[in-house]
């Protein structure tokens, strides 16, 4: 009789920032790096919303994060969650984040979509260098793609990996056309290492017409996607269309644009975390409820807050 093998159980959210370079210097390390993070998901799980609400949340829960923190000087000051989100490495920050939604794909792979692990990341001007790179690149390739050339002539291997999607949408007077590009040709990206399952790059260019008037944009894109440019055009609308209604959720349940963090790249990193929290809220099943009524009940039942980070309690 043969048996099939369960899938790995995927690491906890602890593990994997547990890697997370420490950007302190040693003698201001009176709180471990990890200790931090978790009380920081936890109270943002929990509706916290702000540094001071971090330093509350942990002191009214002390006791129970001492039953798996090290807590060796308590729990840290709101001065201290500033400090540390404002010294760390936004990039840093994100790939351990990226790093554990592919353990959940490994452990799920039905589960993928829900889990978020694939990726599609709008580059933006704070990513100056890779957005620099990226655009360099695609806006190169498509002007060997485009090149006109001798008949039998071959365009260099760069233009010929990139694929196009046009799409055209007209309603009331405006037209809107958008071409997807999407290219796996990554030997030029020198930091392709350091982006965690990267497949490909891509790039959106809208042009829009309105009373005659006419807008150019393009955007810019890393993914986990291999090449596939309907799938890839698929995921940047979903994600395009979801942008709004995530942001509507973060607005409402993380007061997100009433956040007043200002020091160093601090609100770059409490926007990962936000991101991150929902993503857990999203992804737990067990609860069939909105993403409000699970944060209350994630500060009402630590079983169920443990559950939401990936650490398995005896029972919920």
């Amino acid at each position: 009789m043969t048996t099939t093998p369960h899938p790995p159980t995927p690491q906890s959210l602890i593990d994997h920032f547990a890697d997370l370079p420490d950007p302190r210097l040693n003698r201001t390390k009176d709180h471990d790096l990890i200790d931090v993070l978790v009380i920081a998901i936890c109270a943002l799980l929990c509706a916290g919303e702000s540094f001071n609400d971090m330093e509350d949340f942990g002191r009214a829960k002390q006791d129970w994060f001492k039953t798996f923190l090290g807590l060796r000087n308590g729990i840290p000051s709101h001065d201290t969650f500033n400090r540390v989100f404002a010294a760390l490495d936004p990039k840093g920050f994100l790939d351990c984040f990226l790093r554990w939604t592919q353990s959940v794909r490994q452990a799920v792979p039905r589960e993928i979509v829900e889990a978020d692990a694939d990726y599609v990341l709008a580059l933006k001007g704070n990513q100056e260098r890779v957005h620099e790179e990226v655009k360099s690149f695609l806006d190169a390739a498509l002007e060997e793609n485009n090149r006109p050339r001798p008949k039998g002539a071959v365009a260099p291997k760069e233009a010929r990996s990139l694929q196009e999607l046009v799409t055209v949408e007209k309603d009331h007077g405006r037209i809107e056309t958008r071409r997807y590009y999407q290219s796996d040709a990554l030997a030029w990206f020198a930091d392709k290492a350091k982006w965690e399952g990267l497949g490909s790059v891509g790039m959106v260019e809208a042009r829009r017409e309105i009373n005659g008037k006419t807008t150019l944009e393009r955007r810019y894109y890393l993914s986990s996607l291999k090449l596939d440019v309907e799938t890839f055009a698929r995921a940047v609308r979903g994600h395009w269309g979801v942008e709004n209604k995530l942001h509507w959720v973060l607005d409402v349940c993380f007061r997100e644009d009433q956040c007043r963090a200002r020091q160093g790249y601090a609100a770059e990193n409490l926007a990962t975390l936000r991101r991150l929290a929902l993503n857990l809220l999203k992804r737990e099943k067990t609860k069939k409820r909105g993403i409000k009524a699970k944060m209350l009940n994630a500060s009402w039942h630590h079983p169920y807050l443990l559950r939401l980070l990936g650490v398995q309690p005896k029972e919920i």
